[in-house]
């Protein structure tokens, strides 16, 4: 409390700067901050956004507010395909990286937090021996700058080593049944994400594996980094562990030295220590001495036996960092784009409902902004019927069409095998065909006396397309029902 006391503006400053880095880390990476954010009012983006009505240059439907909030959004929405994102579980499968997940944010804070608590004391008597002649204050700032160093120098080692262990262990399993197999073979060959995963599906899965591993490279196991963590680790606990006891030897000869100086004083300030015999006060002073030593060595394996408990307590935090890095993270070379594909779900329906939340929360967002526009009195003609659905059908849509004019001759054949209802696929559809499919009843429950063509031409662009498209499909099927009833009731007769 002292410090903080002494230190108030900046124990102010370091927390405001870390809540705004914590506000920010969350507004990018959740969708409900992101919307709490949206939503506040008068400072909330939504509210600020609704001042900007200017028009999309290069699609007059829209405006730059209302593009600017679906794209916010749309960052937390998986667009992907059936095929693709099978594609992806079979990559995470074949890398044997399927069930695994990135660190966790929480368990990488709690490994600093671990390595910083135990680094402060060894931290301190170096700060203490690099500014032999400096003030406390200068100390206390060389402490916290060698605390912040070891614990990011640890933490990246640790991981590393973890990661390169889990790696090297699975291409030295894959080298070994290899061999067994009589070396049959390259091991691997490169395998891309955008490649056929089902391409190897005959080869051995040791050679499935090493390929999304090692790829093209090297696919013998390497341990450079669990051996340079094991070595910095052994260094800093050993190092640490003799400064503290050798820290504690000079204290202790101290203390001594002055407790014998204090004896003596008083022996030699004693009017009746004079009139013992010379044995009688030679044995009271050995027996002093001996006590002092006594007391002393005491101390010294006392402060041993901490310092080292203090040494193990170090080593097992850099082990659970290993173990950490050996837990999570990926080996194959693009697991970690495969993973972020398919948001670390098994199944393209839980996708599909983990999605469903995210798209109600960017409709609402949207509607509220729209509201908000029009409620300006200089804004009473803006045409504000877009929707987020709208916006992720002609952002796939665009996607696709850049794989297909402006891709590589690989991804062509990728793109152009999609059936027509694949190449719009994608989470966006799930929830945009309902909009389409409102459209198109409306328009076929029309009376004679109602206008269909004035229905039409009232809705956007990119909607018309699709209500067109689907009202052909719905008018074949129909054909296709009435052929086969037709062919059944022939048969019946018959």
């Amino acid at each position: 409390m002292e410090y903080l006391s002494q230190h108030l503006l900046a124990v102010s400053v370091i927390s405001s700067i870390a809540a705004v880095v914590l506000f920010t880390y969350l507004v990018r990476t959740n969708y409900l901050w992101l919307d709490h954010w949206y939503s506040m009012p008068v400072i909330g983006t939504i509210s600020r956004l609704a001042k900007d009505t200017t028009r999309f240059a290069r699609d007059n439907d829209w405006t730059n507010s209302e593009r600017r909030l679906c794209h916010d959004y749309k960052q937390f929405f998986t667009l992907t395909t059936a095929d693709k994102f099978e594609q992806n579980i079979l990559y995470l499968k074949k890398a044997q990286d399927l069930g695994r997940s990135p660190l966790k944010i929480w368990l990488a804070a709690l490994l600093a937090m671990l390595v910083v608590a135990e680094g402060l004391g060894f931290s301190y008597l170096l700060g203490t021996w690099m500014a032999t002649e400096g003030s406390e204050s200068t100390r206390q700032m060389l402490m916290f700058g060698i605390v912040f160093v070891l614990c990011v120098i640890l933490v990246l080692i640790t991981h590393a080593a973890g990661h390169q262990l889990y790696r090297s262990s699975l291409l030295a399993g894959c080298n070994k049944e290899w061999r067994d197999d009589g070396q049959i073979g390259a091991l691997s060959h490169n395998v891309a994400l955008n490649d056929d995963q089902h391409a190897d599906n005959a080869m051995k899965s040791y050679t499935q594996c090493a390929s999304r591993v090692a790829g093209s490279g090297s696919a013998k196991p390497s341990y450079l980094m669990v051996y340079i963590a094991a070595v910095v680790i052994v260094v800093i606990a050993f190092a640490s562990t003799w400064m503290r006891y050798q820290h504690l030897e000079a204290a202790t000869i101290k203390e001594t030295a002055n407790l014998s100086h204090s004896v003596a004083s008083v022996d030699s300030s004693n009017p009746f220590a004079s009139g013992l015999p010379s044995d009688v006060a030679q044995v009271q002073s050995e027996a002093d001495k001996k006590a002092i030593q006594e007391q002393g060595a005491a101390t010294n394996s006392e402060g041993l036996a901490a310092f080292v408990m203090l040494g193990f307590i170090f080593v097992v935090t850099q082990i659970v960092g290993i173990f950490a890095g050996y837990k999570y993270g990926f080996a194959g070379k693009e697991s970690k784009e495969a993973y972020r594909l398919t948001s670390g779900l098994s199944t393209y329906d839980s996708l599909v409902q983990r999605m469903d939340p995210v798209a109600q929360v960017a409709r609402a967002a949207l509607q509220h902004l729209q509201q908000k526009m029009a409620e300006q009195q200089s804004n009473k003609s803006l045409r504000l019927s877009k929707t987020f659905d709208e916006y992720l059908m002609e952002t796939q849509k665009n996607n696709l069409s850049l794989m297909i004019n402006g891709g590589t001759a690989q991804d062509k054949p990728v793109a152009s095998a999609l059936a027509p209802q694949q190449a719009v696929a994608s989470v966006a559809m799930a929830n945009s065909n309902s909009v389409i499919a409102n459209h198109v009843e409306k328009i076929e429950a029309m009376g004679p006396g109602e206008d269909r063509q004035a229905y039409l031409a009232a809705l956007p662009t990119a909607v018309l397309g699709e209500v067109q498209a689907m009202r052909k499909a719905n008018k074949e099927a129909g054909v296709e029902d009435a052929k086969r009833r037709a062919e059944l009731l022939s048969a019946m007769e018959d």
